[in-house]
C-alpha cells in the first residue's frame, strides 16, 4: 500500500516503496531465460537493460497515478521479452515492430502466468505502429514509456558514439 507523507503541498505525496519493485524484479531475474536478454542488442543497449528502464519508469508513474503497479511492472518487464533468432529470416524494422509483441507474449506465456492487463500491455505497447490500441491505462502507461525509453536509449548510445568521435579527432589534431 502506499504510504502517504503530509506536508504544506496542496497534494499529499506519494512515496514509491523501492522493495516492492525490486519484488517485482526478482521473479524475471531468478529467470535464467528472461535474464538472456542480456545478450541481445535493443535500440544500442541490451534488451534487458532497456526492458529495466522501461520496468522502472512504468512501476513508477502508475504507482503515482494509483493504476495496477504490479501488472503494469511485469508487462514492462515482458514487453520486449524475445530473441533476435525468433525473427523469422530477415525481416525489416516494419515488420519487427509489428511482429515482436506477440512473439514476446508467446514466449511470456509460457514461463509465466499473465494477467488480463498485462497480456494487454505486452501486445499492444507498440501502438500505433500496430493497429490495437492499448486498452487499459497500465498498458497507455507502457505505451508511452518505451517510446520516451527508446528515444533516450538512442541519444544515449550517439553521444557515447559522438563523445568517441570528439576523441579521436583530438588525437588525430595533436598528433598533426
Amino acid at each position: 500500500m502506499n504510504k502517504i507523507l503530509k506536508s504544506n503541498i496542496k497534494q499529499d505525496l506519494i512515496i514509491i516503496d523501492e522493495y516492492e519493485f525490486t519484488d517485482i524484479a526478482a521473479e524475471f531475474i531468478n529467470s535464467e531465460v528472461y535474464m538472456k536478454l542480456a545478450n541481445e542488442v535493443h535500440h544500442g543497449i541490451s534488451r534487458l537493460k532497456h526492458s529495466f528502464k522501461v520496468a522502472k519508469a512504468t512501476y513508477h508513474i502508475a504507482k503515482s497515478f494509483g493504476l495496477d503497479y504490479r501488472s503494469a511492472t511485469r508487462a514492462a518487464f515482458l514487453h520486449d521479452f524475445f530473441f533476435n533468432d525468433q525473427m523469422l529470416g530477415n525481416i525489416n524494422k516494419m515488420q519487427k515492430y509489428k511482429y515482436h509483441p506477440q512473439i514476446a507474449l508467446l514466449n511470456a506465456q509460457k514461463y509465466f502466468y499473465l494477467n488480463e492487463k498485462e497480456i494487454d500491455g505486452i501486445l499492444n505497447h507498440m501502438y500505433p505502429l500496430t493497429p490495437n490500441k492499448p486498452k487499459t491505462l497500465e498498458s497507455m502507461t507502457l505505451n508511452l514509456v518505451d517510446k520516451g525509453v527508446a528515444i533516450s536509449d538512442h541519444f544515449s548510445v550517439a553521444y557515447e558514439y559522438t563523445k568517441k568521435l570528439t576523441k579521436k579527432i583530438q588525437m588525430l589534431i595533436i598528433c598533426l
